[in-house]
C-alpha cells in the first residue's frame, strides 16, 4: 500500500527548485496570480493547494522570506498563531484585540494570504518624525492580524509613534532578542522616511544678452581701462608672441647677410636709454617708449594694429611698384619691413579714434650735408582696426586755405570732423552702419547669434572687426557717401540724391553678402592671428584677429598670407612654410 508522501519532504523537494521551475507547477495545477510570488511563497501556494487539509504548513527559511523590495514581503506570524478554518465568503475580523486573524481555507484564501503585504509596508508617508519607543514583537502581530487584508487603514503620526520602533539605518529588523532567529524569521520593515528640509537655491543673477550695439559703447574702451596695468615686461613678451616678430625674424635670418641674433636693425633712431628695453625683438618698429608706462597698454595694442592694417593693405595691392627698390621715393614701402617708417607715439584724440606718429631715417636726396633726414608722418586712424582716416606728412603740411577741418594737422572729411568734435558725447562707431535687414542684423551681426555668445567680449570683438574692415571704401575715406549711394554703387548704378546737413554724419554701409553670421576661434594649432568668420552668403572666411581684414576664403588661407604668419591653408600653424617663404627674398625682390 503507497503512504502518501509527507508534507516536509515534498517542501525539501521544492527547496531545490528554482522560481522558474515552481511557476511552472503552478500553472499545472492551475493556481492563479503566482506571477509575483517569491520562492517562498510560491512553495506555501504549492503545499496549501496540493495538501489542503494539513494541519500545518512547513515554515520556510528564515533566508528564503527576506525580499528584495519591502512592498512585496507577505506578513509571517507564528506557529502557533497560523490557524486554517472552513472558506468563507468574507474576512470576518477579529473580536479581541488579542485574537489573531483566521485566514480561509480555499484556494483563493491561500493565494491572498500569499500576496498580503505587512502592514508597516503601506505606512503613509509622514512630514515630521516622533521620538519612536520599541514595542515588543507580539504586539505587532496583533496590529498584523487587526488589519484588513483588502484595505489597510491610514495611520496617523501619534499612533505611530507608538507602534513603530526607532528607525534604524537597514531596511531588515533585527528579532527580538527573546525570541531565537532560527525559529522566527526576519521581517522586513520599510524605513521611516523623514522629511528633509533644503535650503532654496539661490539664482545666480546673470545679465541680459547684450547685442553689438549695446557692446558698442564698451567694447574698446573696456580695454583700455584694463591697459595700465601690464607691465613692460609683459608688453615684450605680448609683442614677441606676435606674427609680426616672427615675420622680422625670418626676414633678418635669410638676408643675403643673416642676422641672427641683436642687436637688430631698427628704422629711426631710438634713445640709448630705452632702446635695452626692446633689445632682444626683432621686430623694432614701435618705440621703446611705448613699452613703458608712460603709455597705457592699449596704446601699443592700437599700434600693432595699425601696422597690421598698413602690412595687409600693402599687400592687397598687388603692385609692382611697391616692392620695387625705388618705392619708397615714390611714397610706397619696399619690401625690407625693417625699413618700414616706425611708430613713435600713440594717443587717443577722441572717441574711437587715435593718431599715430610715424617716423623712419632717410639718407637718399632729401639727405642735408650728408647728414640723416627724418622722415615724420601723422596718422588719424580708428582704434577698432587701425584704418586711417587721415594723414599730414612733413614733406607736405597743410597749407593755410586747406586749414578747415583740421585735427592734429590732419586734413579731415567734415563728417569724421563733426564726429571727433563731439568727443565722448558722439554715438557708438557701430551705430553708423547701415545694412539691410537691421532688424536680424543689428550693426551687421547675426542678433540669433549674439544671444548665443552672450558677453564673450573676444568673440564679438573680432565679429566688430571684421564688420567694420568690411564697409565700403567710401565709409571712412574719399568723398562723403551716403549708405544708399554706396549701395547703389556697389551694384553698378549711379545714384546722386540730394542731401541735408543732417545727413552729414558719419555712415558707414555694409554690403548684404559681408554680414556676419558667426565668428569661431579655433583652439591650437590653430594659428592665433587668425579666425573664421562665416558670412551671410554662407561662405566662410578667414580674418585676422587684430583688425578683421580678410586673408582667405572658402579656399583656405592665401598663399601670401601663409607665407607671412606661418600657417598652411587650413590656418594650422606651420613655422615651415614662413621659412620657406622668406628664403632668399633679397634676391628675388631687390635684384
Amino acid at each position: 500500500m503507497n503512504h502518501p508522501t509527507p508534507i516536509m519532504d515534498i517542501a525539501r523537494s521544492l527547496q531545490t527548485l528554482k522560481v522558474a521551475d515552481l511557476k511552472v507547477k503552478c500553472r499545472e495545477l492551475k493556481i492563479t496570480n503566482y506571477s509575483k510570488l517569491n520562492k517562498s511563497q510560491l512553495i506555501e501556494v504549492i503545499l496549501v493547494h496540493a495538501h489542503p487539509n494539513a494541519p500545518n504548513a512547513p515554515e520556510p527559511a528564515a533566508s528564503s522570506t527576506i525580499a528584495s523590495d519591502p512592498t512585496t514581503c507577505p506578513a509571517v506570524e507564528p506557529k502557533h498563531k497560523r490557524q486554517r478554518t472552513e472558506s468563507s465568503s468574507s474576512f470576518p475580523l477579529p473580536d479581541g484585540p488579542k485574537e489573531s486573524f483566521k485566514a480561509p481555507q480555499n484556494q483563493a484564501s491561500a493565494t491572498s494570504a500569499a500576496h498580503a503585504i505587512h502592514p508597516r509596508a503601506r505606512l503613509p508617508y509622514i512630514t515630521s518624525t516622533p521620538s519612536l519607543t520599541q514595542q515588543p514583537t507580539d504586539d505587532l502581530n496583533v496590529a498584523a492580524a487587526n488589519a484588513s487584508p483588502t484595505s489597510f487603514p491610514t495611520l496617523s503620526t501619534t499612533g505611530l509613534s507608538e507602534q513603530l520602533p526607532e528607525p534604524i539605518a537597514s531596511t531588515v529588523s533585527a528579532p527580538p532578542r527573546k525570541i531565537s532567529s532560527k525559529t522566527k524569521p526576519k521581517t522586513i520593515l520599510p524605513s521611516v522616511i523623514r522629511e528633509r528640509t533644503f535650503q532654496a537655491l539661490v539664482p545666480i543673477p546673470r545679465p541680459p544678452p547684450r547685442t553689438a550695439l549695446d557692446h558698442a559703447s564698451e567694447s574698446f574702451s573696456s580695454e583700455r581701462q584694463a591697459s595700465p596695468g601690464m607691465s613692460s615686461h609683459g608688453r615684450v613678451h605680448y609683442v614677441s608672441n606676435h606674427f609680426l616678430n616672427q615675420a622680422a625674424a625670418c626676414l633678418h635670418k635669410y638676408r643675403v647677410h643673416p642676422i641672427n641674433s641683436p642687436p637688430f636693425p631698427y628704422p629711426t633712431t631710438y634713445p640709448i636709454e630705452t632702446r635695452t628695453l626692446t633689445h632682444d625683438l626683432p621686430f623694432q618698429a614701435i618705440h621703446p617708449s611705448l613699452y613703458t608706462s608712460v603709455y597705457p597698454f592699449g596704446a601699443l595694442k592700437v599700434a600693432i594694429r595699425f601696422w597690421v592694417f598698413r602690412l595687409h593693405t600693402h599687400m592687397q595691392q598687388g603692385c609692382g611698384e611697391a616692392w620695387s627698390g625705388m618705392g619708397g621715393g615714390l611714397g610706397l614701402l619696399g619690401p625690407d619691413l625693417s625699413t618700414w617708417p616706425a611708430v613713435v607715439s600713440c594717443r587717443m584724440v577722441s572717441k574711437d579714434v587715435w593718431v599715430v606718429d610715424t617716423e623712419c631715417s632717410r639718407t637718399d636726396e632729401e639727405s642735408v650735408n650728408g647728414e640723416v633726414a627724418i622722415h615724420k608722418e601723422r596718422f588719424l586712424i580708428l582704434e577698432a582696426t587701425g584704418e586711417a582716416i587721415a594723414s599730414a606728412s612733413s614733406a607736405r603740411p597743410v597749407q593755410q586755405h586747406e586749414s578747415d577741418n583740421v585735427i592734429e594737422g590732419c586734413r579731415v572729411r567734415p563728417d569724421w570732423f563733426a564726429r571727433i568734435q563731439q568727443g565722448d558725447a558722439s554715438d557708438p562707431l557701430l551705430q553708423m552702419i547701415g545694412t539691410k535687414e537691421e532688424d536680424a542684423y543689428p550693426a551687421g551681426i547675426s542678433k540669433s547669434w549674439q544671444s548665443r555668445v552672450g558677453n564673450d567680449q573676444e568673440l564679438m570683438k573680432t565679429a566688430e572687426r571684421a564688420v567694420l574692415a568690411s564697409c565700403a571704401l567710401n565709409s571712412t575715406s574719399g568723398c562723403k557717401m551716403t549708405a544708399v549711394e554706396m549701395d547703389a554703387e556697389s551694384i553698378g548704378k549711379s545714384t546722386v540724391i540730394p542731401r541735408s546737413k543732417a545727413e552729414e554724419r558719419v555712415a558707414l554701409y555694409l554690403p548684404e553678402s559681408l554680414q556676419v553670421l558667426s565668428v569661431h576661434i579655433p583652439l591650437e594649432p590653430f594659428h592665433p592671428a587668425l579666425a573664421q568668420v562665416h558670412r551671410q552668403t554662407g561662405h566662410s572666411q578667414y580674418v585676422l584677429r587684430d583688425t578683421g581684414q580678410i586673408v582667405g576664403g572658402e579656399d583656405g588661407v592665401a598663399p601670401l598670407w601663409q607665407g607671412l604668419l606661418g600657417c598652411d591653408h587650413a590656418g594650422q600653424r606651420d613655422d615651415k612654410l614662413a621659412e620657406s617663404f622668406w628664403q632668399g627674398w633679397e634676391e628675388r625682390l631687390l635684384s
